[in-house]
């Protein structure tokens, strides 16, 4: 009987897992945990555990990309919630995980990664399409917001790993575009096409933001190594233009909510053509296309004349998880009408269906439109600065969690408040404050720096940004576009998530940040010198 290379087998179980982990990396959680397992399993029949772990221990870059689970270890010396905090650590387990597995075990040649990269991709391009499948109410799923097709993961770490498939592609086309036959190239374009266009239908702005200023910024370094003058003076009035045309869009987006046509408070009417008396509201400045939205409303008229056109209630959530009855009185004010019962009856049967749809603007009806989401972004912003309610606003609940979390780190700013207590300490500064935020919106800081500072104070920050940036200082990581590329992503997408604060978000984080750093880099192989 032949005998068993067990260092082989080893390395069969070990690519396994890896491959495993990226093709359901965008889809299943379940299947994450049991890929870390088959990767750990393969690591240790591998052989050589021994000398494995002595290895691990004399590697400063994996000693201190693991630092970030120590930090959350040691918080357990001063945490009182020992069930979270352990819960906590469970979930960050990749970071102690990935860096010893991946330094140490067996390495991963240029033509492995390119092919852990392509299921990747392909993995995120079947979650697209699956989750076009539920947008279009194919499948069993229920959705209430368009961001509720991500049904795997949430929408803002699928959004992430779209737009990082979109450089990746990318990138193989600039690569390879020589190599392989035209038709290659083509369908991976209609892929990167497709996969843009999913971002806007799904509304991932996080997604968006971050893809734009990563290209943005690779194109304003490669033009400026090209040392061409005329090349240099295009890239000055593309830094000018771009950012000018963004604030200039944003800004005629946002023009109608503070516009003004005309002083509708003068001869207001009291009651309606039924002899049902109005509500006008004066006082609130809200507006919808220049027009305000409290006058000429009657809840009454509404409410009856809603019944007569629409299986939702009046007071029900419509399919993008807005009031209905909010939605409408917005819609109906976009269109300069008034708020009764002859305002309803005037609309058609494709309008009725926009405000079931949670559109609130006439301007805006397409429900997968980008400059509508942008819009209720603006118009959120603009209503909670006016007063002060943040309640059902993704956004603008943002600056509640930031502003709770300042206030936590001002109470503890050098070690913070340790692994376990983070939850019950904004609980209960939720609580000081009086916060306006409704229980069921009073989360943590969805920003990871934020998080990991009132987690652990300053210290703990410092600690933490030097286990990011180190990694890309050393051994010249800044020039290899993998490593750069994924490192801009995260370091951009901490600002308004706590990306690691989930599975999905961790695992993606160390996984990648480890395959990019410990892969085998004969001759530069991975990603290509700038």
């Amino acid at each position: 009987m032949k005998k068993i290379n067990w260092e082989e087998t080893g390395e069969l179980i070990f690519y396994s897992g890896l491959i495993l982990l990226v093709s359901f990396l965008p889809e299943s959680k379940y299947m994450m945990s049991v890929s870390q397992f088959i990767i750990a399993l393969g690591w240790v029949v591998n052989g050589n555990v021994l000398g494995k772990f002595k290895s691990f221990f004399h590697n400063k870059l994996a000693l201190i990309i693991t630092s970030i689970f120590l930090l959350h270890v040691i918080g357990l010396l001063y945490t009182e919630d020992f069930q979270y905090a352990f819960k906590d650590l469970r979930v960050k387990l990749p970071l102690l995980i990935f860096p010893l597995l991946i330094s140490t075990g067996p390495r991963i040649s240029k033509n492995g990664l390119e092919r852990l990269l392509f299921l990747f991709c392909g993995s995120v391009l079947f979650a697209t399409l699956y989750c076009t499948a539920v947008w279009r109410g194919w499948t069993y799923h229920k959705i209430h917001d368009i961001r509720d097709i991500s049904v795997y993961i949430s929408h803002i770490r699928f959004g992430l790993m779209i737009a990082f498939s979109v450089l990746l592609l990318g990138y193989f086309i600039y690569q390879y575009y020589k190599t392989y036959p035209p038709i290659v190239t083509v369908i991976i374009s209609i892929v990167i096409l497709w996969l843009l266009i999913f971002l806007v239908i799904l509304e991932a702005i996080t997604g968006l933001y971050i893809l734009g200023i990563t290209v943005f910024l690779l194109i304003c370094y490669l033009i400026w190594k090209k040392k061409n003058l005329y090349l240099r003076i295009a890239l000055l009035v593309v830094l000018i233009g771009i950012p000018a045309y963004l604030a200039y869009s944003v800004y005629q987006i946002y023009k109608p909510i503070k516009e003004i046509k005309f002083n509708e408070t003068i001869n207001l009417e009291t009651n309606s053509s039924k002899g049902n008396p109005y509500e006008n509201d004066t006082s609130k400045k809200e507006r919808e296309n220049g027009h305000l939205i409290y006058i000429y409303l009657n809840w009454g008229e509404l409410h009856e004349a809603w019944k007569q056109r629409s299986k939702f209630d009046f007071d029900s959530i419509g399919k993008s998880g807005k009031i209905i009855k909010y939605t409408l009185v917005r819609f109906l004010s976009s269109k300069g009408m008034r708020k009764d019962a002859d305002a309803v009856n005037a609309l058609s049967d494709a309008e009725i269906h926009t405000v079931e749809n949670g559109i609130t603007n006439i301007n805006y009806q397409e429900t997968n439109s980008l400059k509508a989401r942008i819009y209720e972004i603006l118009w959120e912003y603009d209503d909670y600065m006016n007063w002060g309610d943040p309640n059902g606003h993704s956004v603008v609940q943002r600056l509640e969690y930031w502003k709770t979390s300042l206030h936590l780190i001002k109470q503890h700013p050098f070690i913070g408040v340790g692994t376990g207590d983070i939850n019950s300490a904004f609980e209960k500064e939720y609580a000081l404050e009086h916060s306006r935020l409704d229980k069921e919106h009073r989360l943590k800081a969805h920003n990871q720096y934020l998080s990991i500072t009132v987690t652990f104070g300053i210290i703990g920050l410092l600690i933490f940004l030097f286990a990011l940036i180190y990694p890309l200082l050393v051994n010249r990581n800044y020039t290899d576009f993998y490593y750069v590329v994924f490192w801009i992503f995260i370091m951009l997408s901490m600002f308004s998530e706590d990306t690691i604060e989930t599975q999905a978000g961790v695992t993606f984080f160390i996984f990648f940040n480890t395959v990019f750093l410990f892969r085998k880099k004969e001759g530069g192989i991975g990603g290509v010198k700038f």
